[in-house]
């Protein structure tokens, strides 16, 4: 995600719901028809972080606005998950839709690669952009409220927004007292997307092996030819030295 989008203090959270109590988390799965033990699993998480540089909404870009898009879209084609980070307070900005974009167009161009799974985490919705009070818990997908109504509008314009492979959407408030967001829908929707994550990390890694095993033929090829040039050259000097 773009910088100060929220990534850290998502990351701290996500954290923190491991290092304390989690039954919370498992029982939360469980009510969602998920097997609880995918924590354990969800425990093992290790995440890499790349950010951008954003400009709010303006799409003349420096040099090195190219340059963080490029470097965030290299750190994260071999991601086993991507998680989009959107600061919800600005909306999607031209930054974040040029590194869906430019990520998306990697895998496009190598029919022979299955992207990962694609989550976006709308960030700060507990700010008073969204409502005049924060007071958890809220359902985003049904709930009748003014925030719950805003973060769903928001959902929408981003699903019209970025490229089709941006499927899955959560969102999370995250100020230090009452924070809300990542046991109840950030983490679940981790769970929901971890065997397709798994099963992409295997044929990424298949993928390599078979590239490494062309690399090594080819490279056996030319080894035996420059044998065979070799051979012929000196014979050629033999030869010639006779006559």
């Amino acid at each position: 995600g773009a910088r100060s989008s929220g990534k850290a203090r998502l990351m701290e959270a996500v954290q923190a719901v491991f290092e304390g109590d989690d039954r919370p988390i498992r029982s939360r799965l469980e009510g969602m028809g998920l097997d609880p033990s995918l924590v354990d699993r969800l425990k093992q998480i290790k995440f890499v972080e790349a950010a951008y540089t954003a400009n709010g909404n303006s799409d003349k870009e420096t040099r090195a606005d190219r340059q963080s898009r490029e470097a965030a879209v290299a750190a994260t084609t071999d991601v086993d998950m991507l998680v989009l980070v959107v600061d919800g307070r600005r909306g999607l900005q031209h930054a974040d839709s040029a590194f869906a974009k430019a990520w998306d167009g990697f895998f496009l161009q190598r029919p022979d690669r299955e992207p990962p799974p694609a989550l976006v985490v709308v960030a700060n919705v507990d700010r008073p952009e969204f409502g005049p009070s924060w007071a958890p818990p809220y359902d985003w997908t049904a709930g009748q409220g003014a925030r719950e109504a805003a973060v769903r509008a928001l959902f929408e314009s981003l699903r019209a927004s970025l490229p089709p492979t941006f499927t899955e959407f959560a969102a999370a408030g995250l100020p230090e007292q009452s924070p809300f967001g990542v046991v109840e829908h950030v983490l679940p929707a981790f769970a929901v997307q971890l065997q397709r994550a798994e099963r992409t990390a295997l044929l990424r890694r298949l993928h390599s092996a078979s590239q490494r095993s062309k690399l090594g033929r080819v490279v056996g090829q030319m080894r035996e030819q420059g044998r065979n040039v070799w051979s012929h050259i000196k014979n050629r000097r033999k030869s010639t030295g006779k006559s």
